[in-house]
């Protein structure tokens, strides 16, 4: 696994190359779904994303909270924390600890601290990463406040899916401190740096797609139904690919945070609360059926103002967070392509007390 991917390119720090040899990602994948079970060794290594937990939703389905990231995922995102050695590291996140074991190995248990809403999860990592001979600091905890206990941090990696910064971070990062974490919109990667009170930065060319992060250690994910409501019928002259392309999806969703890709089978929709949008081809044009409250021709409306911008890549977009606001941008902060992203968290600063526990 470690030489496909420093063969990809995707590993080159050395530390982390050994790390990633020498870390048993095995030992983790066998706690999938919240057992010891024996998992094949060979699954474990393979480059695929493995869900670890799963929770009920209202409907008797099973929706997957929890999993182990795809390696080339993993080493991308800890390859952009540009570790030196001696970093003081947070983690959002801990699933069952591989992240954090990395972390450990290539920094030192006393320099990493990762938190998880789950403490079911943390006690499963606290295990595995004991198994090991791993001890970081680990704390079943809601990580939209941090870890202002242990901070000021150096880096803060999110292994979950944000629609915001929160506020307790910035008064938790040190100066020149580094921030990567995934959008929820359209898989944004963030990469940030904090100055003078600003933490700001650019997204990268790659889209990951990582789960919200939940407030509740049983927080439901969305349950997939079938659309309800009136059903509307209608051929339109846009491009059916583009609107559903990985370049226009982050301005769709920052343009409107309520409409979200759902993904059906074979099939990819559209849909907001109240109303599901199917898209298709035919000999005449591009098809749009739409169930419940309409919506799409708002859609419309953001691909036009897309193309209009010159169809921004995902390298164009970015992301600035002061203590008082925070905005996403296209090309620059001072932007006339920005969208405003609300946080109403208090500021919480470094020596805050928090539960934690070992």
């Amino acid at each position: 696994m470690t030489t496909q991917l420093t063969a990809s390119g995707v590993l080159s720090d050395r530390a982390l190359i050994t790390a990633f040899a020498e870390t048993p990602r095995h030992v983790f994948a066998r706690r999938a779904g919240g057992t010891a079970a024996s998992a094949p060794v060979s699954s474990a290594y393979s480059d695929r994303v493995i869900p670890t937990r799963y929770v009920d939703t209202f409907d008797g389905a099973l929706t997957v909270t929890s999993s182990l990231s795809q390696p080339t995922v993993v080493a991308i995102m800890l390859e952009l924390l540009h570790l030196r050695g001696g970093e003081n590291v947070l983690e959002i996140g801990t699933g069952l600890g591989y992240n954090a074991a990395l972390l450990c190995h290539r920094l030192g248990d006393q320099n990493v601290t990762s938190v998880d809403i789950d403490p079911h999860l943390v006690d499963a990592a606290r295990e595995c990463l004991t198994e090991i001979d791993h001890h970081p600091t680990l704390a079943a905890v809601d990580g939209e406040a941090g870890y202002p206990a242990r901070a000021p941090f150096d880096r803060i990696l999110a292994t979950c899916a944000l629609d915001h910064v929160p506020r307790p971070w910035l008064g938790q990062l040190r100066e020149d401190a580094r921030v990567v974490l995934p959008l929820t919109y359209g898989g944004l990667l963030m990469v940030l740096r904090f100055s003078a009170g600003v933490l700001s930065g650019r997204a990268r060319d790659e889209g990951v797609y990582f789960m919200r992060m939940r407030h509740s250690a049983d927080e439901p994910g969305t349950p997939s139904s079938e659309p309800q409501g009136e059903y509307r019928h209608r051929t339109i002259d846009i491009d059916q690919y583009e609107v559903t392309s990985e370049e226009f999806t982050p301005w769709l969703e920052l343009s409107l945070p309520d409409v979200r890709a759902l993904s059906f089978g074979a099939e990819v929709r559209l849909g907001t609360e109240t109303g599901h949008a199917r898209i298709t081809d035919d000999a005449h044009g591009t098809v749009v059926e739409e169930w419940g409250t309409p919506f799409f021709d708002e859609v419309v409306e953001a691909w036009h103002a897309w193309r209009e911008a010159g169809r921004p890549r995902r390298d164009r977009f970015g992301l600035s967070v002061t203590e008082t606001e925070q905005w996403a941008w296209v090309d620059e902060p001072d932007s006339d392509h920005r969208w405003p992203l609300t946080d109403d968290s208090p500021l919480l600063p470094a020596g805050t007390n928090l539960p934690s526990h070992r």
